[in-house]
């Protein structure tokens, strides 16, 4: 069985931290559960010219930045060179999802794996800002690079939203990773074969110690996102923070992200700042910058709680870490993290209700047993749903099932 993958992640010989770390993941599953499978990686990066290489026994083309899917030539020559029985594309952001494979390859089974909605951002672009505050959010950065401001941004998501509904009810099977993803996939493309498939976590988390009451620091919040925007919720954290600390004015919060400083930080991010220090949490608040796996694991495991506040997520990997460790976690109850987790395991608020959300966190921080017993029940809800064999199983099933 060969599977061509077509993703944004380039395969590495060490293992890979932030974004797209479960593509990596479900490499090495695969890898180890079922070696027979072939796998090979079509991707992009700052290379001149096209690049094949092997990692970790992976056959891997890399290619320039300035390739389109205009680029028939070229994707017939990877294509006709390894003879997939199926192609599989990781997400609809990048332009794969529109290459014509039924006109270059039809007799080969295409799988669109679905990563998330353009759609679902869009609607939640400015998270809980003001209109006094969104126009506050173009500073310098925005200023000298107005692509790079929300309304250019919101500009960008209207057409992508456009072009990722032709590619889904382009696509006649499709994977997904969750109920909410199903549904909204299904509301497209009700003729579509759709399989559920899991996400791999990275083999550290699997390899971690749990989460352990007694070795934690108190009162210490902690949360993360691959970008420090509105979408993620960081504004509503502030100000769940705000109303911790004024009955817990020993709580701190950490936050790891990429890291954005001088004219490169954006509106937002100052945005940000102002409001920590107006409201008297410069003291309390740290900016970790982007962590790599070990640190990332290193953060979970020294917190109190950790708080996931993003108002639309299509999994949260983040999520999936957290209880895996065994983390009390409160998250946003919105898009599909409430498939990854129960009443007895996390604790969720609605979007933008940042009292809820503070009132959890301090439910955590005050309340060792129940912080204890989330932490058992969230590693039973969570070992079970990201166990590596099952991960691996049920992508191999895929498989084996497209191909009848």
């Amino acid at each position: 069985m060969k599977i061509l993958w077509f993703s944004n992640i380039k395969l590495t010989e060490t293992q890979m931290s932030g974004s797209g770390t479960w593509i990596s993941g479900m490499n090495d599953l695969l890898l180890t559960y079922y070696p027979d499978v072939q796998i090979a990686n079509v991707t992009i990066a700052e290379v001149d010219t096209v690049r094949e290489e092997i990692v970790r026994g992976r056959t891997q083309w890399v290619l320039p930045k300035k390739t389109t899917a205009r680029d028939m030539d070229l994707f017939v020559k990877i294509i006709d060179s390894y003879h997939p029985d199926i192609i599989q594309i990781w997400g609809t952001e990048f332009f794969w999802a529109t290459i014509p494979f039924e006109t270059i390859c039809p007799n080969v089974p295409v799988i669109l794996d679905m990563q998330g909605f353009y759609s679902s951002v869009l609607d939640v672009l400015y998270g809980d800002l003001t209109i006094k505050e969104r126009i506050r959010c173009f500073s310098i950065k925005e200023f000298l690079r107005p692509s790079s401001s929300l309304i250019a941004l919101s500009r960008r998501l209207h057409k992508s939203v456009n072009r990722e509904e032709e590619v889904i009810r382009k696509y006649k099977i499709i994977s997904v990773q969750s109920n909410w993803v199903k549904e909204n996939v299904n509301l497209l493309n009700p003729k579509a074969t759709i399989y559920e498939t899991r996400i791999a976590l990275r083999p550290q988390f699997f390899q971690s110690v749990k989460w352990n009451i007694n070795e934690m620091e108190p009162y210490t919040i902690f949360s993360t996102a691959s970008m420090i925007e509105p979408t993620k919720g960081s504004f509503t954290l502030l100000k769940a923070l705000r109303e911790v600390r004024r009955l817990l004015p020993q709580a701190k919060l950490l936050l790891a992200g990429s890291s954005q400083t001088g004219i490169r930080k954006s509106g937002y991010m100052r945005l940000m700042e102002q409001f920590i220090y107006s409201n008297g949490l410069s003291d309390s608040v740290s900016f970790l910058g982007s962590l790599g796996t070990d640190d990332l694991i290193k953060a979970y495991l020294q917190s109190n709680v950790f708080v996931n506040p993003s108002y639309v997520e299509s999994y949260s990997l983040i999520l999936a870490e957290s209880t895996y460790l065994g983390v009390p976690t409160v998250a946003t109850y919105a898009g599909a993290m409430g498939e990854l987790g129960n009443s007895n395991s996390l604790l969720y608020f609605s979007k933008y209700d940042y009292k809820a959300c503070a009132s959890k966190i301090i439910a955590i921080l005050t309340n060792r047993k129940l912080a204890a017993n989330l932490s058992i029940q969230s590693i039973i809800f969570s070992e079970e749903k990201h166990d590596p064999k099952t991960v691996a199983e049920t992508q191999f099933s895929i498989y084996k099932s497209v191909l009848g």
